[in-house]
């Protein structure tokens, strides 16, 4: 019985040494797409919630044909769990919710999954245009209280790696796997309606005469039009296929200030 436990057990280590079944460090060897968005304030909650977010998603490998869940990935945000109060987008408003900030992960997520040309199952843009965008159109909110969550399918006939990282003031995002063409991913932005926001000003003699105070920052109301273009290369286009439409609401703006001379 015991020569049976042996030979089964140095069978079961070869099995594993062997990698079969399981994703093996040479499937993510090529870098299927890379792209980092800007912290834009220091607040202490957000960042908290950012780092915690990234740790959830770091190293998650997806199977071929496997869904990837943010929601699932990161599970519930509340304060047992870490999360902290930071500013967040609600129904064109700006509030204080334990979480808040963890949407830029999952935008930037998403911005990498477009460009390494992957199946997005389920995404929904934020009510107003974030200011970390550094492209329109291409953020994913998230809000695991009414069920609103980002998905992508690993479409790949290869495993795939997602790695997430907050370095230098950045969100990062790469996305690992294995190249089978030398085919590039662009994405289009048009803009096809613009609503620009006002500065709504308040008087505060408090405030020291010439000086302002932002109370709230202003975001442009617009209507953009994705497209995930596909290149080969030698920059000739294989296909160019319109993503969903992102609608974003404007906010007015509100500062004080002292006119007084």
């Amino acid at each position: 019985m015991r020569k049976a436990i042996l030979v089964f057990l140095c069978v079961f280590a070869m099995f594993v040494m062997s990698g079969a079944g399981v994703a093996q460090v040479a499937d993510f060897n090529d870098v299927l797409s890379q792209i980092s968005t800007p912290l834009m304030n220091n607040l202490e909650g957000r960042t908290n919630n950012i780092v915690i977010a990234c740790k959830k998603i770091n190293g998650t490998i997806l199977k071929p044909g496997e869904q990837f869940s943010f929601n699932k990935a990161v599970g519930n945000r509340t304060a047992k769990r870490g999360y902290k109060k930071a500013p967040a987008f609600m129904n064109g408003q700006i509030i204080q919710s334990i979480g808040g900030g963890v949407c830029q992960p999952s935008s930037t997520l998403y911005h990498a999954c477009l460009l390494a040309n992957l199946e997005i199952v389920s995404r929904t843009n934020h009510s107003m245009s974030p200011d970390y965008l550094e492209q329109l159109g291409c953020d994913a909110t998230v809000d695991w209280g009414v069920g609103i969550d980002y998905k992508f399918k690993n479409n790949t006939k290869h495993p795939i790696k997602i790695l997430t990282w907050l370095e230098n003031k950045r969100v990062h995002v790469k996305i690992m796997g294995t190249k089978t063409n030398s085919n590039t991913t662009e994405i289009e932005s048009k803009v096809l309606y613009t609503n620009p926001a006002k500065i709504i000003y308040k008087d505060n003699p408090k405030l020291k005469p010439g000086k302002t105070n932002v109370i709230r920052p202003a975001f442009n109301g617009y209507v953009i039009q994705t497209y995930r273009v596909i290149k080969d290369e030698n920059g000739k286009v294989i296909s160019r296929k319109s993503e969903e439409k992102s609608e974003y609401k404007r906010l007015d703006g509100i500062t004080e200030r002292n006119k007084q001379e």
